[in-house]
């Protein structure tokens, strides 16, 4: 019995032994895999010459996956038939539907397509580059593309050149080389011939037919025809401790041995220009006059919104009705892109369809302006009301009167708006008065009104404001009567401006300003706050400012017409030029801020790094660093 247990517990003690033995810890599954795939072979051969086949075959270290390759990867020349690519395993194959080119070097770029397919490692800016003629050619141009108006990178835009100095090469033939810009805006025209100058252009190809074609289309385009060339520039990189000695170079230290201290060392590296051209992309105001949107959100307003400004208004008539003179008013917006119509007459609203004919300036097709003129039928049904409760007999029905909008708190430096529900046909100034609280007594001011030249249900009251002070609007009994007949009552309302503790002080000092250059004040939806024309001394000054983060723009106003324009090709125009300071300016309520900037100095490229360029980490190849 004694023999049996020590027996058993002989066997248990070596079975924990190898249990013990076969699980020392929790598997780990190793390191996590961070690098992109490696190219291992490939047909032909990278930088190949010679080349006569149909297709390239790209074999890797791992499996890999395509992302995006229908959009992202390019071929330079560009074919007339884009090629297939496809991925099986660890390889891509490129298959041409088109025959390549004699003595011509091509570019396979991949972008960003490729990465492993069980981490997603990308293999960055990855090119594939053969030649069918005798050799490559090597050269490279880069730049960026920027947005003109807001300097946001522009992705997916096509960089084209053209060896042909003629700008009408841009809108009749294919360029010679193309790449695509990346999530940066950054371009890299690779493999270039060297020895002669070119153009370079920025086009958003919406046919893919590599020619400007297409109203609408976006486009860029450098001023001056650039010039590919090379030179070495010396880098110093830190090594610090525990570094190979083999990346020092020196050939005395063993290859596997490691750095004890930290090291500097220099190196030439080879660099392609230039490198940093900037382009800035915009679309002409050529798109075709229409109407966007026509609607009749009550039985007496019409709403008729077109594509884009005009210059001159459009023009209205009623089809099928007698001609009754003032049977509409009419409210343009400042571009007159956007249109309101009140039906003062009754043979028109009652019903529940009104026919409209819309008159408008377009250009025909051979870009001269002619009318064109729309009819539109829009419709509006009247629903049964609820049947209100019975009054008392002796309680009067009370009769409709005109409801006006007014606000009671209103900024320092704003005029006071009286704004009325339709177009007004007495606006008697005699009836409305504006008194100042002085103790306890409201005491007469003096004011002037204007009327609205481009809401014309808008009056503005002006006066000189006294900060936190309080006000008293009076208006009397059909002071202010509408189109309809409908009259005000009388009416009491208590403004206060905001007190001076509400606001902030800019004083803005600009070194290098350009002639007729506008400062603007931009809030974080791009929407211009205040702006005010540089004097010669640089010196803007802004008062009552809101508190909150701003940005500062300077648009170089070329025209003087107080906005950025858009640039055109055929003139060969460029967009007005902006350049931002590079901080953003936040203002803070009864402070005066003091702001200093070189315009001369601004970098668009620093500038979108900065604050439109999303963070994300990759892993860079050598052409990155090119």
């Amino acid at each position: 019995m004694k023999k049996a247990y020590l027996s058993t517990l002989a066997a248990a003690a070596a079975g924990i032994g190898l249990w013990q033995c076969a699980n020392p810890g929790t598997p780990t599954g190793g390191p996590r895999d961070i690098e992109p795939p490696v190219l291992v072979r490939s047909t032909p051969a990278p930088n190949a010459v010679g080349f006569s086949g149909s297709k390239v075959v790209l074999e890797f270290n791992e499996n890999i996956q395509l992302k995006d390759a229908m959009t992202k990867f390019v071929v330079s020349p560009p074919m007339i038939t884009a090629p297939s690519v496809n991925a099986h395993a660890n390889t891509v194959t490129v298959e041409f539907k088109s025959d390549l080119e004699p003595g011509t070097t091509y570019t396979l770029d991949f972008a960003d397509c490729i990465s492993d397919l069980n981490e997603g490692n990308v293999l960055s800016n990855y090119t594939f580059t053969f030649s069918t003629g005798e050799s490559t050619d090597s050269m490279m141009i880069s730049g960026f593309m920027y947005d003109a108006a807001t300097l946001k990178p522009m992705q997916g835009m096509y960089a084209l050149l053209y060896k042909c100095l003629d700008d009408t090469a841009f809108t009749r033939s294919v360029p010679m080389r193309i790449a695509k810009t990346d999530a940066s805006g950054r371009f890299r025209i690779k493999n270039i011939p060297a020895d002669a100058e070119y153009r370079v252009y920025g086009l958003d190809d919406s046919n893919r037919n590599f020619i400007f074609d297409q109203p609408g289309e976006q486009i860029a385009w450098h001023a001056q025809p650039v010039r590919p060339t090379f030179e070495y520039r010396t880098l110093t990189d830190t090594l610090v401790p525990g570094t190979p000695a083999s990346a020092l170079g020196d050939r005395t230290l063993p290859a596997d041995s490691l750095l004890a201290d930290t090291a500097i060392v220099t190196r030439d590296t080879l660099f392609y220009l230039p490198d940093s051209l900037n382009l800035f992309v915009f679309a002409e105001d050529v798109y075709t006059q229409f109407i966007a949107s026509d609607e009749r959100p009550d039985h007496n307003t019409l709403r008729i919104i077109f594509n884009k400004p005009m210059k001159s208004r459009p023009r209205f008539g009623f089809p099928g009705v007698d001609s009754i003179e003032r049977r509409h008013i009419a409210q343009f917006s400042a571009h007159n892109d956007t249109c309101l119509i009140w039906l003062t007459d009754s043979v028109l609203y009652k019903p529940d369809s009104v026919c409209l004919s819309v008159s408008y300036p377009v250009l025909d097709s051979l870009g001269q302006m002619t009318d064109r003129t729309d009819t539109l039928t829009l419709w509006h049904f009247n629903l049964k009301q609820k049947e209100k409760k019975r009054r008392r007999k002796d309680a009067p029905e009370p009769a409709p009167s005109l409801k006006l909008t007014i606000p009671q708190s209103i900024e320092i430096y704003s005029d006071l708006p009286i704004v009325l529900p339709a177009p007004a046909a007495r606006f008697d100034t005699a009836g409305v008065r504006l008194s100042i609280k002085s103790d306890t007594l409201f005491v007469p001011v003096a004011c002037r009104f204007a009327h609205d030249t481009v809401s014309i249900c808008r009056y503005t009251l002006r006066h000189k404001w006294e900060p936190g002070a309080e006000y008293r609007l009076e208006i009397d009994s059909a002071a202010i009567v509408d189109c309809y007949g409908l009259a005000v009552n009388p009416t009491k309302v208590t403004v206060k401006p905001k007190a001076l503790d509400n606001y902030s002080t800019l004083y803005v000092s600009v070194a290098n300003a350009p002639a007729n250059a506008l400062l603007q004040i931009v809030s974080g939806k791009d929407a211009v706050v205040r702006q005010a024309y540089i004097p010669a001394n640089g010196k803007v000054g802004f008062r009552y400012l809101k508190p909150a983060d701003y940005m500062l723009r300077v648009v170089r106003d070329d025209n003087r017409n107080g906005r950025w324009d858009t640039g055109n090709f055929e003139q060969g125009v460029q967009p007005e030029k902006v350049s931002y300071y590079m901080e953003k300016v936040s203002t803070r309520a009864n402070w005066e801020i003091l702001v200093e900037f070189d315009d001369a100095a601004f970098s668009p490229t620093a500038f979108a790094e900065k604050f439109l360029i999303k963070k994300k980490t990759t892993r860079k190849t050598s052409s990155d660093r090119r």
